[in-house]
């Protein structure tokens, strides 16, 4: 059985995020996503050295603006996807020197850390361990949620709950993870009563940023999201947990995810 092409790859991937994705006119490689969200999906295989490789096309890439614009990092398979907005790539672009008309990147991956840096260098990096499989984030800015200045909630994760007047869940629509319907007071209402400690390793935001850490921290459904196919009234104290963005990702390093018991044994087993 052969393996699928990069052509291939980047097709299975887009046809999750939507089945409208449609190719942006005068592009290669661009994809629409929604009204106002664009994606442009790059494949590599896992190289002999240990890394990803990938090349953007620099002209292309300056048509967009990078509020707007997700670069898909396909590494290896459609199971290991980062979805970086263009706007955290400029640092590392700017400083670059685009060869043949490409930006040449890696991505490298050390004690399950994944940071994205120029090819051949290591010195300018950017991690990127938070985009592992991000597809909310293109949810959010489809639907507005992202866009223009406002950065405040770039970092939607796949089970956040963000959005709406009463505490619904549901209307799924099938992406690498399921992306529904969401509400920010339900995700307040259970930090009000869990409170701003990660339930896992006991991370609290404020206490280590000061004031531009107050009142952040990540939300979990204890029941996994793809097992609800229609909308059912959520509870924000027995059905979401405080997570840091650490726990959350490890939480959904399998499918279906761990347990908070079974990260609490994990977390109490290697520090103890």
């Amino acid at each position: 059985m052969r393996n699928p092409t990069s052509e291939e790859y980047q097709k299975k991937v887009l046809a999750r995020i939507s089945k409208n994705c449609v190719k942006f006119k005068g592009t290669r490689s661009f994809y629409q996503f929604g009204q106002k969200t664009f994606v442009l999906p790059r494949y590599s295989k896992l190289l002999k050295n240990k890394d990803y490789f990938f090349s953007i096309p620099k002209n292309d890439f300056k048509k967009f603006d990078p509020k707007v614009l997700f670069i898909l990092f396909i590494c290896g398979s459609e199971e290991r996807v980062f979805v970086l907005p263009a706007k955290h790539l400029e640092s590392l672009l700017d400083c670059s020197t685009a060869t043949d008309g490409s930006w040449k990147l890696n991505i490298k991956e050390k004690s399950n850390y994944f940071y994205l840096c120029k090819s051949g260098e290591n010195k300018t990096k950017i991690s990127i361990s938070e985009y592992l499989n991000n597809f909310g984030l293109l949810n959010a800015s489809k639907d507005n949620i992202y866009y223009g200045n406002d950065t405040k909630n770039l970092y939607i994760w796949a089970e956040e709950v963000t959005e709406n007047n009463k505490y619904y869940e549901g209307a799924t629509t099938q992406i690498w993870v399921n992306s529904y319907e969401r509400n920010d007071k339900a995700r307040k209402k259970c930090l009000d009563h869990h409170g701003l400690n990660c339930c896992i390793c006991g991370f609290n935001f404020e206490k280590i940023y000061g004031a531009v850490g107050k009142g952040f921290m990540q939300v979990h459904h204890l029941k996994p999201l793809s097992e609800i196919k229609e909308k059912y009234e959520v509870d924000p104290i027995n059905d979401l947990r405080p997570v840091c963005p650490n726990c959350h990702a490890m939480i959904h390093r399998r499918n279906p995810p761990y347990s908070i018991e079974e990260m609490l044994t994990f977390y109490k087993g290697y520090n103890s």
